[in-house]
């Protein structure tokens, strides 16, 4: 390629002296330029591979000198370390008699191969330091993952150790009322089921006297409120009274409207006196979530006052439309 373009360039020179034209002229100089630019670039390129070569091959050269230098200060290490031959053997007479003397000698072989050892490794141990082959190139990127890895590792050991505390922590528990397993809230009022259609599901309503209120109904008593709706009935539910007013029921069962059977209920359960609402607490022993239900009915004054905090009561209701009031209460 680079003949190719020279010999192009030495024809557009050629065609530039001969050109008399001074537009053609600077087409051609433009083109001039542009080649000896490209002439310049690969004349750069081919210059620095070698130079990469060359610096590979100087690096290559000190370590193979750096190892020798270290195998001979290993072999000379080693040949030092030997001990001298003792010359008890030779004359053992001799020895006995100039046993001082031999003594003396030894200690004079060990401390100068012990000073020669220190030497030996006095004189390399600086070349194996300003050697460049063998020192570290860039330490630094070493070091750096492990100071990033260390707050990782720290919040690791953190939420291990919460999580390990809030599993130890004993789950808070709702305390069993006096009186457990005789909680009850139910009524039975007269009144006439029915059923309001919905986008997805039936939904059951309760008249009483005028109002409507939220009947539930259990999926095994859909056949027999089925067969009670759109007729007066004595209706057994379960109600859910806040602000002296039945919000809403829970249907149970149903029975004939005769003169004998009137309206019923049954309220038993704990007298909170701060909030004043009456607590009932689900049966343990169906329930082991121990759920605690609140109602708040309207209480008379005179009943109000004979009422202790956290004493258990067989409360004595009446009902107005859908407007519930505590007339008495016994203690149980």
């Amino acid at each position: 390629m680079p003949s190719a373009t020279s010999e192009k360039l030495n024809q557009l020179r050629q065609q530039l002296q001969e050109c008399t034209n001074p537009k053609v002229a600077q087409v051609l100089k433009s083109a001039i330029s542009k080649l000896e630019a490209q002439l310049s670039q690969g004349k750069t390129q081919t210059k620095t591979p070698k130079a990469d070569h060359s610096k590979i091959a100087e690096r290559k050269a000190a370590l193979k000198k750096s190892q020798r230098e270290a195998n001979r200060i290993a072999s000379r290490q080693q040949r030092t370390a030997l001990k001298p031959p003792s010359l008890s053997t030779v004359e053992p007479e001799a020895t006995s008699q100039n046993g001082t003397a031999t003594s003396q000698s030894q200690n004079k072989s060990q401390e100068l191969s012990t000073a020669q050892s220190e030497d030996s490794s006095s004189q390399n141990t600086p070349k194996l330091q300003t050697d460049p082959s063998l020192q570290n190139v860039n330490p630094a990127p070493a070091n750096q993952p492990q100071a990033k890895a260390t707050p990782q590792l720290q919040q690791t050991a953190k939420t291990s150790q919460t999580k390990s505390k809030q599993r130890n922590r004993p789950r808070q528990k709702q305390p069993l009322l006096p009186g457990n397993g005789t909680h009850r809230a139910w009524c039975q009022v007269p009144g006439i089921i029915r059923v309001q259609e919905g986008e997805e599901s039936l939904n059951y309503v309760l008249e009483l006297d005028g109002h409507q209120i939220p009947l539930s109904v259990k999926t095994r008593f859909t056949k027999l409120i089925g067969a009670s709706l759109d007729q007066p009935l004595m209706v057994k539910c379960y109600p859910r009274i806040i602000d002296g007013q039945i919000k809403s029921a829970q249907f149970c069962g149903t029975d004939e409207c005769t003169s004998e059977k009137s309206e019923d209920w049954i309220l038993i359960g704990v007298w909170n006196a701060d909030k004043q609402r009456v607590l009932v607490q689900r049966d343990w022993r169906c329930d082991q979530r121990r759920r605690i239900l609140q109602h708040s009915p309207l209480v008379r004054k005179e009943c109000l006052e004979q009422l202790e905090g956290r004493k258990l009561y067989r409360f004595e209701c009446q009902r107005e439309g859908i407007t519930v009031t505590v007339v008495g209460a016994e203690a149980n």
